[in-house]
This record gives C-alpha cells, sequence and structure tokens, in this order.
C-alpha cells in the first residue's frame, strides 16, 4: 500500500516520460475473503485496457531491497481443508458404547501424514498439514465431535485431487473403523500464482542486478493470482533483511529505506515499453 501511494506521490514528476499510463490498484481483503478475484470481475481491468500487472510482497530472510522472483509457477495453490467427526458420546468407564470421535480425527491425522510422507520423491511440491485440533468437552467421557483445520498447499490440479481422493477414502475406512461419521470440505481457496516468462524476462534485463531469481517456488500463497490469470503478470518478493521477524508475527518490523528501493524498482517496472 505504501509502495502504491508512494507511485501516485511522484506520479506528476514521472508521467511524462513513461510509454503508457499506471492504474494503481489499492486492493482490500487478501489476508481475509481475497479481494483480487472481484476486482477482476467488475470489469475495471477492461475499461482502462490494463495490458500487464505488477506486485510485490514484503520478505523477511532475503537481502533488504533486493527483487526475487521466478518465471512461471511463483507461490502455491492454497485450500483450507476442515474434517468434522461426529461420534456418539459415552462414560469412559463404558467407552465401548460410544464411537470415539477424538480417536478418529487422531487416525485421521496420523494415517493422512503417513500415506502423504510415502508418496515418491518425484511427486510434486506440496504441503498439507493441521493447525488446529478441538475435540470433547470432559476427561471422563468419550468425545462425541472432533474438529480439524489446516491447509493444502500445492501447484496442480491433479495432484490436488489425487490428495482429496486419498483424504475422502481414509474417511471412509475410519468410519468403518470407529463407527464415528466424518465429513471433509476443502475451501476453493487461490489458485497458483504464476509468473508471465516473458515479462520476467523483460523485467530481469530493466531490472538487472536488482532481481535475483528464486532457486524454487513458495508453497505460500497470494490472491495475487487471480490478477495474474487476468493478465501477464509479474510477482515478486522485496527483502527486508536476513534478521528481519517473520511474516504473520506481532514483533515483525523492516527498515523503511526497503520501500525506496521497492519504488525504485516498480518505476523501472512501468517504464517498461
Amino acid at each position: 500500500m505504501a509502495l502504491a501511494l508512494g507511485l501516485a506521490h511522484s506520479w506528476a514528476e514521472k508521467r511524462a516520460s513513461l510509454p503508457h499510463n499506471l492504474l494503481l490498484i489499492f486492493q482490500p481483503a487478501e489476508e481475509t475473503t481475497g479481494g483480487a478475484q472481484p476486482i477482476c470481475e467488475s470489469g475495471i481491468l477492461e475499461e482502462y485496457r490494463v495490458k500487464r500487472i505488477f506486485g510485490c510482497h514484503l520478505w523477511p530472510g532475503l537481502p533488504a531491497g533486493q527483487a526475487f522472483a521466478r518465471p512461471g509457477p511463483m507461490m502455491a495453490r492454497c485450500s483450507e481443508i476442515t474434517l468434522a467427526v461426529q461420534g456418539r458420546s459415552a462414560h469412559i468407564a463404558q467407552w465401548a458404547r460410544g464411537a470415539d470421535a477424538l480417536h478418529a480425527g487422531a487416525l485421521f491425522l496420523t494415517k493422512i501424514y503417513q500415506r502423504l510422507s510415502a508418496l515418491p520423491p518425484s511427486i510434486d511440491l506440496f504441503v498439507l498439514r493441521f493447525g488446529r485440533m478441538e475435540s470433547g468437552s470432559v476427561r471422563n467421557a468419550i468425545s462425541d465431535h472432533t474438529l480439524l483445520e489446516g491447509s493444502l498447499r500445492v501447484f496442480h490440479e491433479a495432484l490436488f485431487q489425487r490428495i482429496l481422493e486419498e483424504m475422502e477414502g481414509l474417511c471412509r475406512a475410519i468410519e468403518t473403523k470407529t463407527g464415528c461419521s466424518l465429513s471433509l470440505s476443502a475451501s476453493p481457496g487461490y489458485p497458483p500464482l504464476r509468473n508471465d516468462p516473458a515479462l520476467y524476462a523483460a523485467a530481469a534485463a530493466a531490472l538487472e542486478e536488482k532481481l535475483s531469481p528464486l532457486e524454487s517456488p513458495s508453497l505460500t500463497a497470494d490472491d495475487f493470482s487471480f490478477f495474474a490469470q487476468a493478465r501477464p503478470s509479474l510477482f515478486f518478493f522485496l527483502g527486508t533483511g536476513e534478521a528481519a521477524p517473520p511474516l504473520h508475527n506481532p514483533a515483525f518490523d523492516f527498515d523503511e529505506a526497503v520501500l525506496q528501493s521497492g519504488l525504485d524498482i516498480y518505476w523501472k517496472l512501468a517504464a517498461l515499453p
């Protein structure tokens, strides 16, 4: 947001030297419901005849003020995975009368991790992990419910479907074993973010040593991917320094001189023919 405001602030002195106009997109909701898709669907890209789109994200752990990107796959498709287990409560002294939803959830978690870890090393880059598990109400009663919440990150639709099918098959097997009912859902999420190879090559030539190639794509996700589906696009990471605190951390901070480097990079991109 600060970089886009910087572009607007210096627009008057720069616009005469540019070969085209700029449209500055102040997009809401990147971290919540996803604001890029509604903007793409609004018709504004057609109305203003947008030909290409650039975006960036501050990135701790990379040299401060340096841009990093790669052609093709840049960031993963993400989907929120939710498993709801319905069991039947019973006193633990008579546990066999119940259907243990906590046990069923634990079985699913351990079994899916085991199965996916056994996939061959040649399989596409992916991650499936669960960060939240909630079950039961008291220590001396069998749990009648379990909720597992996690995230699946992939780069190709075929692998996404394969992992979903693996989870669904496991759910059916655990239902048979435990007597619980398992319901799995996957949100639409964001598509994979792919940089336009020709635009990356042009940016690399213009930025020279200010743009460094990423060795591999990131399993993080960003809804800029909707822009990248709509127009030739380039998304890059702007380093904030090797010792900078991580993202999504209350201690996150950075040297604001990085923003000037980002602004210089944006102006060079804006000057591309």
